[in-house]
């Protein structure tokens, strides 16, 4: 059994893998033997169900990602207020990716782990539920093209640019201008990157137009 101290707080934590496993690691040394099972079991084994043979000991890095997906589904579900600040905060994350589209696509979770902000508890969601081909259908508001053939700037940069470090770098300089998309900084006629980007003063200005998330934080 995970302790009742250690199961409460868990929906609400990010810790890693290695850490859980710091954590269980005294309790597991000291049960184990005393149920007269060795205590070097290979964790397979040890978290296996028991139809498949197993002990069926409780993951506690497993119990917490899967802890914070049901809450997440359930108070978004719920509308409750935490379900409505969850909103907020996935929108929020919507920006900080930078791509169009739905955020809860596994294939794309690839690219925008190199720039997105990793201190967060809904991209510690993203990360365990790519880990284990969970997928999530929780509606949110989106980024979408402004023009045809327009590109998210994110999507652009990650062909471009190789290191993590500039891709950080350029979405930080992104969010900074509050743009989104190759239409917010092109010239009006598309051809050519707006004056106003290449210039050394900072930008004060905002050429973008998130109405659809604003529209949304507000009703929130």
């Amino acid at each position: 059994m995970i302790s009742r101290k250690l199961m409460y707080p868990l929906p609400a934590l990010t810790l890693t893998e290695k850490e859980c496993t710091y954590i269980m690691a005294p309790a597991i040394r000291t049960a184990l033997p005393n149920a007269g099972i060795s205590s070097c079991i290979s964790s397979i084994v040890r978290h296996a169900p028991t139809q498949s043979l197993g002990l069926e000991v409780p993951n506690l890095y497993t119990t917490m990602g899967t802890a914070r997906t049901s809450l997440l589904v359930e108070h978004c579900w719920q509308k409750t207020p935490t379900g409505r600040l969850l909103q907020i905060v996935i929108e929020n994350h919507v920006l900080d990716v930078g791509l169009f589209g739905y955020i809860w696509d596994n294939t794309r979770f690839a690219s925008f782990l190199q720039w997105c902000s990793h201190h967060s508890w809904l991209y510690s969601v993203c990360s365990f539920n790519n880990e284990h081909e969970i997928s999530l259908s929780i509606g949110h508001a989106q980024l979408h093209p402004k023009r045809i053939n327009d590109r998210a700037l994110m999507e652009m940069a990650s062909e471009f640019l190789q290191s993590t470090s500039e891709l950080r770098a350029f979405n930080r300089v992104r969010m900074l201008h509050n743009v989104v998309s190759l239409a917010d900084i092109t010239s009006a006629n598309g051809k050519k990157i707006d004056r106003i980007f290449t210039s050394s003063s900072e930008f004060e200005g905002s050429r973008n137009n998130f109405e659809c998330i604003q529209a949304s934080c507000q009703q929130w």
